[in-house]
């Protein structure tokens, strides 16, 4: 059973997910699906969203910080996976 804020995670992804369906390049909706994706643990998907961020944006320094911050978490993650 997800928890209310997994809950209110998931919610923020869908919502967010389906901004960026209609305009691909709202930062705004990439930047919450991202922190939202964080919350839930899902690192390789928020920095894939803080990437696409980038791309729009090359100078977005809270999207290069938040790389930063994710890939070892995500490195972390990946690991405990495979054992």
């Amino acid at each position: 059973m997800l928890s209310i804020s997994q809950e209110k995670y998931d919610n923020t992804v869908k919502e967010c997910t389906k901004a960026l369906d209609l305009n691909p390049v709202y930062i705004k909706a990439l930047v919450r699906r991202g922190e939202a994706h964080e919350k839930l643990e899902h690192f390789e998907e928020a920095i894939a969203d803080m990437k696409k961020i980038l791309e729009i944006d090359p100078s977005n320094d809270q999207a290069r910080k938040a790389i930063r911050r994710l890939e070892p978490l995500a490195a972390e993650k990946r690991e405990t996976m495979k054992r």
